[in-house]
């Protein structure tokens, strides 16, 4: 698996652990809690005014989390992401992202990075907010009738049976030659 998408596996990773355990600072910026939540780590890099999200995929490791992403995972597998509490709150993010910097007179540029369910929501944003950019590592699957986003990239490993409901035919999609399963690990290895 190429370098830049473990480093970009590397970085979802921060996402999965709890707001507070969170590493404050990767090469991906500093920590910002004020735009993060449960669901995505907010990272950014003042010498390149970048903003750098991280969206974790399904979590079943507590009961109130797996709630909410079984409710999400059902609103991608239906079409119905953008009506999704978690969904509208990542939206939300970005949109406060952008109005406090245009507020400065900066336009920031938004990187959003997603596994799984977060591929998911990183492809739909990328979509719905102009000038943001994607990486979505086996996104879930999300059907797009959008015009063709070349600011969104999707890497799944070859094999992998839930990103492959994925219409990819709207990004820059790649298969990575490798037969692991669907977790975020195997992009590590």
């Amino acid at each position: 698996i190429p370098d830049h998408i473990k480093q970009h596996a590397n970085f979802i990773k921060h996402a999965f652990n709890k707001p507070e355990a969170r590493t404050r600072s990767t090469e991906y910026g500093e920590y910002i809690p004020g735009y993060s939540n449960d669901l995505m780590a907010t990272y950014y890099k003042p010498d390149t005014k970048q903003y750098n999200i991280a969206i974790r995929g399904t979590d079943l490791s507590s009961f109130d989390r797996a709630v909410k992403d079984l409710k999400t995972d059902v609103s991608i597998i239906t079409g119905s992401l953008r009506a999704d509490p978690q969904y509208k709150e990542a939206r939300n993010t970005v949109r406060r992202i952008r109005k406090s910097q245009k507020d400065e007179g900066i336009t920031p540029d938004i990187n959003i990075y997603g596994f799984s369910l977060g591929g998911s929501v990183a492809k739909q944003l990328s979509n719905d907010v102009l000038g943001i950019k994607s990486v979505a590592l086996n996104p879930g699957s999300v059907f797009s009738t959008e015009p063709d986003n070349p600011n969104s990239f999707t890497y799944r490993l070859k094999g992998d049976i839930i990103s492959r409901l994925s219409d990819t035919s709207r990004t820059q999609s790649f298969e990575v030659p490798s037969y692991y399963s669907h977790g975020l690990n195997s992009f590590l290895e």
